[in-house]
Parts: structure tokens; C-alpha cells; sequence
């Protein structure tokens, strides 16, 4: 997960989705769930990203980014030590559901 601060118009952060996000009645959203291991990056403006990769992920809450998108959004951010970790994600067996990083499924147990 990249964080970007709006009324700077940069990215500024990342980290991992530990849990499948879930909806939220009030507040920012629609979605929300946890997120571990928060670093600080080099602040990247948005207008250059958006030139270098063509991602526009500049919205308030969660974005599904495209593969295609997804390794040239991290070059552009100059994350690309993160690019072999893009597959590390793990379905549920049963559900089908992505699994936190604990691989204990939020629905199955």
C-alpha cells in the first residue's frame, strides 16, 4: 500500500495490507483494515508519477492498480527493491480470499 498526502500532492509512504479491508459506514472510504511494516519515502509529486507510469492513483482510500501499472508505479516511486515481493500475496484454499500475512483466512479461520 503507497500513502499519498493530498494537499501535497505526493507520495509519501508505504507499507502491507495485513487483513482484507473492510467496509466503513463513516468516515474515509469505503474500505479500511490494517496495515503493518509503515515506512517513509522519498516524497514523489503525483503530476511526475502520473508522467513516468501513467497511474493516476491519487484517491482517497483503497485503489486496485492494474498489473501492468504496478511495477512501473513502484520504479517511478523509486521502490523497485519491492517489485519480487509483488507475488508474495497467497489465496485461501477454500475462499478464494487474499490471506493476511499471518496465511490464516479472515473468513475461514
Amino acid at each position: 500500500m503507497i500513502w499519498y498526502a493530498a494537499g501535497r500532492q505526493e507520495y509519501v509512504a508505504w507499507g502491507l495490507v495485513d487483513a482484507i479491508p473492510a467496509e466503513v459506514k463513516e468516515g474515509p472510504g469505503p474500505y479500511r483494515g490494517p496495515v503493518v511494516g509503515m515506512e517513509w519515502i522519498e516524497p514523489a509529486d503525483r503530476r511526475k508519477v502520473i508522467v513516468d507510469c501513467g497511474l493516476d492513483g491519487g484517491v482517497e482510500s483503497y485503489q486496485k492498480v492494474e498489473d501492468e501499472y504496478t511495477a512501473a508505479f513502484l520504479k517511478s516511486l523509486n521502490l523497485s527493491h519491492l517489485i519480487p515481493r509483488l507475488r508474495l500475496a497467497q489465496l485461501c484454499p477454500t475462499c478464494h480470499q487474499v490471506m493476511s500475512l499471518t496465511a490464516i483466512c479472515d473468513n475461514c479461520g
